[in-house]
């Protein structure tokens, strides 16, 4: 559909006189917008800008279509001239940083997050304290990522990374379209954890909370789980703590209540399944309360939190979702699944990424069988194989 196509339909929508009722209209016009999907670029979203611009100033349209249509005209104008060159200017100022990060990793065997704890104390003189399992990773990850990246048979990526000439639309918004994720969610790992400890409590999206490891999973392979809840007193919606059994499962499940704090839970649980493999092979997974108001996040707003908010900044080698259940006292890892997109890329040939299966040996998770590894996006399953002798996931020829 071309940016003609769109402001036509639009314009037949949002007709002066239209019989239709405003929420009717809105629920149309953002129908036209998902039919158009990921097919606009830039430069046809701009030819959009005049149009809602008019539509926001035409008196005979009701209010809250012409603030819809102003909406629109704002949000292209605002990613196209300042988060989009903002965005791809950071990414090529932090190149090197993320070399230097990563070439660390592999030689020194430093974590992720205890790199970016180094990097905090020397920077704030505040010094974070992890868990002794998180400071150093396993000689047999360290081995892999040597094996797989460093020998550069295989890549990471970074979720924040945006496709440069082109929007996208979802859930009827114009928003950046993600290259490795579908939401480039742009969150830093070092600030969550300043938030962590000036709060005295971990913050939602800490590495510190969202660490799948055996030792980090004790409490909740344990049993019943405390969390917060919900709860409405008058007019205002309180948090207060309740005890459910979650069954020691890792699947979607999701609190979906939106809240001004993503602390929403005690320290034991509960997880949801987006999942995301940092670059020093640790396992990430969202917290079930993962909607929020945090930041204003680079326009992509703050009201959930997505697999690309594990990214927290740094590269990836690997997301998706990932199932898990409580069996005999052992965390037992049923899916291991790759996001759609990655799965596409990888049947492309533009990138192949590390098996993930050593990085959950490594922190202690035991798979239900060797074939754990699911592609989320069927079309292209045929096209991607797992070379075991290479330890990647890539390209069938």
């Amino acid at each position: 559909m071309s940016a003609s196509d769109v402001r036509n339909r639009i314009a037949q929508v949002i007709a002066p006189n239209s019989a239709a009722g405003a929420q009717v209209t809105l629920d149309e016009g953002k129908s036209v917008l998902r039919e158009a999907g990921e097919t606009l670029s830039r430069g046809e979203l701009r030819e959009l800008v005049g149009f809602f611009r008019a539509q926001a100033a035409d008196p005979t349209n009701d209010r809250e279509v012409q603030a819809w249509c102003a909406e629109h005209a704002q949000s292209i104008t605002f990613l196209t001239d300042e988060i989009i060159p903002a965005r791809l200017q950071q990414l090529e100022q932090e190149k090197p940083i993320i070399a230097q990060a990563q070439k660390i990793i592999i030689e020194q065997g430093l974590s992720l997050p205890q790199l970016v704890a180094n990097s905090v104390a020397q920077q704030t003189n505040h010094r974070v304290d992890l868990p002794a399992h998180m400071q150093k990773i396993d000689p047999k990850v360290q081995a892999h990522l040597a094996k797989t990246i460093g020998a550069g048979i295989a890549q990471s990526y970074d979720c924040r990374e945006i496709e440069a000439r082109e929007l996208a639309v979802d859930h009827g918004h114009i928003t950046l379209k993600g290259r490795y994720q579908r939401y480039p969610q742009g969150h830093e790992m070092s600030e969550l954890m300043l938030l962590s400890d000036q709060q005295g409590k971990l913050d939602g999206l800490d590495p510190r909370a969202t660490l799948l490891h055996a030792e980090s999973l004790k409490p909740f392979i344990s049993g019943n789980v405390e969390h917060n809840v919900f709860s409405r007193r008058g007019d205002a919606i309180e948090l207060e703590p309740s005890t459910a059994n979650w069954k020691g499962r890792i699947t979607e499940v999701y609190d979906e209540a939106a809240h001004s704090d993503h602390l929403a839970w005690h320290s034991t649980g509960p997880f949801a399944s987006n999942f995301l493999i940092d670059f020093s092979g640790g396992i990430h997974a969202l917290r079930a309360p993962r909607r929020s108001n945090h930041a204003d996040n680079w326009g992509m707003g703050g009201s959930i939190l997505t697999t690309g908010s594990l990214g927290r900044g740094w590269p990836a080698v690997w997301h998706g979702h990932i199932h898990a259940e409580v069996r005999n006292g052992e965390m037992v890892v049923t899916q291991i699944g790759l996001s759609g997109r990655l799965c596409r890329q990888i049947a492309e040939g533009e990138i192949s990424l590390p098996d993930p299966r050593p990085f959950f040996e490594a922190a202690g998770l035991k798979l239900a069988s060797p074939d754990v590894i699911r592609f989320e996006n069927s079309e292209y399953a045929r096209q991607i194989v797992v070379d075991e002798q290479r330890g990647i996931v890539t390209q069938r020829t």
